[in-house]
């Protein structure tokens, strides 16, 4: 009488103790969708798609691509953070969904509706003027608004845009004033650079070094020095660090289990060292990017809220 609930009980025992690590090593069973907020054929979406593929490896199962292209990016993030937080749908969110419109638009989320992965992409911004202009340094471009601050124009996007909160940045830890000009996109702002209507514009690297004949980089908006261009960071210039980029950042909705969120992690950091995902960075004259997990999370929840202290202030 004693013996067989005794034996059920050690059943249902043995099965729980089975099932939790089953679980974990189950994960994932099925393939995994990953969101591009972008349309087809644009660098966000090339590297997502590189890095999904190289995730894909890892994992061991498939990863389906979406382009849910809309309102600057805003249209797929929502959709990434309205999810099943089940580690079944992660994505690739940029510098203007996800840092900067939660700050200046009323959206159904923000960075805290996302686990925050790893980093997939980091673009410093290049100050750079054209060739033409005579100007070869950061000082010598802010010695120009010493006596006219309208003697220094750069390109912007329009205020509250990354370009815009960068160059506001340099004008106060440099002490200088300037002037911004609204334009769409790189190349304009290098068709203006040229033409003499800006003198500086802070672009990314694909753009700047693909016009060696024609720009010069003068400073770069990281934390340390890149292989190329090798110019000064504006923080060794200044003695004041200005570090601004357009960047991609790994996410999953919030919520996820702790053991999944760990394996994305890890797939994501094998990604990272990937020769396939670092070909195509490469293509678009971007640095490796290794950040991943608790690190990653605390860098981009900094830049984040300093983005949003900068756009109260103004």
């Amino acid at each position: 009488m004693r013996l067989q609930p005794l034996l059920a009980a050690c059943a249902v025992s043995l099965a729980a103790v089975s099932a939790t690590p089953a679980s974990a090593q189950d994960y994932p069973d099925g393939p995994l969708e990953f969101i591009v907020p972008f349309p087809p054929g644009g660098a966000s979406n090339l590297i997502g798609r590189a890095i999904a593929s190289a995730m894909s490896e890892d994992l061991g199962v498939e990863i389906t691509v979406l382009n849910r292209a809309g309102a600057a990016g805003t249209v797929g993030a929502t959709e990434l953070s309205r999810a099943e937080a089940d580690g079944y749908t992660i994505g690739i969110l940029t510098s203007t969904p996800l840092l900067m419109r939660p700050h200046t638009a009323d959206l159904p989320y923000e960075l805290s509706s996302f686990e925050l992965i790893c980093r997939g992409f980091d673009n410093p911004l290049i100050l750079t003027v054209a060739t033409s202009s005579g100007i070869t340094t950061l000082e010598e471009l802010m010695a120009l608004a010493e006596n006219d601050p309208a003697a220094v124009r750069f390109y912007s996007e329009g205020p509250g845009t990354l370009q815009d909160i960068a160059m506001n940045a340099l004008q106060e830890a440099g002490g200088f004033e300037a002037l911004g000009v609204p334009m769409t996109g790189e190349q304009t702002a290098v068709q203006n650079l040229l033409s003499g209507v800006i003198n500086v514009a802070p672009i990314t690297a694909g753009t700047a070094l693909g016009n060696p004949d024609l720009l010069t980089p003068i400073a770069i908006m990281s934390r340390e020095r890149v292989p190329n261009p090798d110019v000064p960071t504006v923080g060794e210039v200044l003695g004041s660090p200005v570090i601004y980029s357009l960047t991609g950042a790994i996410v999953a909705p919030k919520g996820i289990p702790a053991d999944r969120y760990g394996r994305l992690v890890e797939a994501c950091a094998t990604a990272q060292g990937s020769d396939s995902f670092n070909e195509v960075l490469g293509q678009y004259s971007m640095p490796p990017v290794s950040e991943t997990g608790a690190g990653f999370a605390e860098a981009l929840t900094g830049e984040y809220d300093a983005i949003g202290a900068f756009l109260s202030d103004m």
